[in-house]
């Protein structure tokens, strides 16, 4: 039995029917610490190095959910900028490569197979940060093909803040062609820009690319202090959270659901902010539209590096707050699953101490 070859993309731009447009360099990011309520000091985002960013054009190549690109034998598996978990079983042509429950890749049929003639190429990521730090910035590759005339494939689920991002890159809806996650699609002309994040790492050329977006900020900011909570998520819930709320709201803080604000409101916020407290969620990849002025106060629910990476980038002033009790309720069998049991109780008044602090520059 034959197997298909996964290939990073420098290498699979070298085989027969694909080429090279362009290679962009990004720097290394620094190691940073990072002040937090505890003072420990175990807070410390380390340095990384960033993948760098390629465009490539592939003459005839089939596309499986999820991103994976399929030329003869070869495999392109950078969505997000994941290496292949497993090799995928060769099949008849014109089958794209789909990953099953284990991980692995197999060539198999979607419900039906979509065929553009050609065509640039997203993921409709459905978390809004891996959509926004790791899709959106692809845009600036597209521009010209965009401008002559190629469509912009966005491959799956497409929900209101996927089309609301792309309208504030310029992209007109005549452009689109949606494409939802059921179907494969065989493409004769792709243009392919890598995705610009990855294992927590964003691309500084991509965070650059989305500060290109804000405008000046507004001259009249009325409500610049800002609570955005995880009312209406499942996952990591904050017991009381309507606490945390009043006695932030005596500080001048206005309580906001993120995922209910428009795109533009979200960037808007971010760009004219004197401070935003809220739990670590994907809402904090606004942080690519913030200006240095902007002091962001993170509670520890969770905590990864991207966002603070990106706070370094954007040189915003990032603080994380660490004293809450996590608790569990119910039962959990799956790794996977198990932030839906994970519950926290934030200690309100050492919240408010410690973002008051903030705001005095302490």
């Amino acid at each position: 039995m034959h197997r298909v070859i996964p290939l990073p993309p420098e290498d699979f731009s070298q085989s027969p029917g694909c080429r090279l447009l362009l290679r962009e360099r990004n720097d290394s990011i620094p190691t940073a610490p990072l002040p937090s309520w505890s003072g420990t000091g175990e807070i410390r985002v380390k340095g990384c190095a960033p993948a760098d960013s390629f465009l490539i054009e592939v003459e005839g190549a089939d596309i499986g959910c999820g991103g994976v690109v399929f030329r003869g034998d070869l495999v392109l598996d950078c969505n997000n900028q994941r290496k292949t978990s497993g090799l995928a079983v060769e099949a008849p042509a014109g089958l794209a490569l789909r990953r099953s429950l284990l991980g692995r890749f197999h060539r198999r049929p979607g419900r039906h197979q979509i065929n553009v003639p050609r065509a640039c190429y997203l993921v409709a990521q459905p978390n809004y940060a891996a959509w926004l730090i790791g899709e959106v910035p692809r845009l600036r590759h597209y521009q010209q093909f965009l401008a002559d005339g190629f469509p912009l494939v966005v491959h799956g689920d497409v929900r209101p803040h996927h089309l609301q991002a792309l309208e504030l890159c310029g992209v007109d809806r005549e452009h689109l062609l949606l494409v939802p996650p059921e179907a494969d699609i065989a493409v004769g002309t792709l243009i392919y820009s890598s995705p610009t994040y990855c294992d927590h790492i964003p691309s500084p050329l991509g965070v650059r690319y989305l500060q290109s977006l804000v405008g000046a900020p507004a001259g009249d900011r009325a409500a610049r202090r800002h609570y955005l909570g995880r009312m209406n998520c499942p996952q990591r819930r904050i017991l009381n959270e309507e606490a945390v709320q009043q006695s932030l709201a005596r500080l001048g803080f206005e309580a906001r659901a993120p995922e209910s604000l428009p795109v533009a409101e979200q960037v808007a916020l971010f760009a004219s902010a004197e401070m935003i407290v809220t739990p670590f969620g994907a809402t904090l990849a606004n942080l690519a539209f913030s200006s240095p002025s902007v002091r962001v106060c993170v509670i520890r629910t969770k905590f990864t590096n991207e966002f603070a990476r990106i706070a370094h980038l954007t040189s915003v002033r990032l603080s994380v707050f660490d004293q809450l009790k996590r608790s569990k309720r119910g039962f959990c069998f799956s790794a996977a699953k198990k932030e839906l049991h994970q519950v926290f109780t934030v200690d309100v008044a050492a919240l408010t101490s410690f973002v008051r602090r903030q705001l005095e520059g302490a």
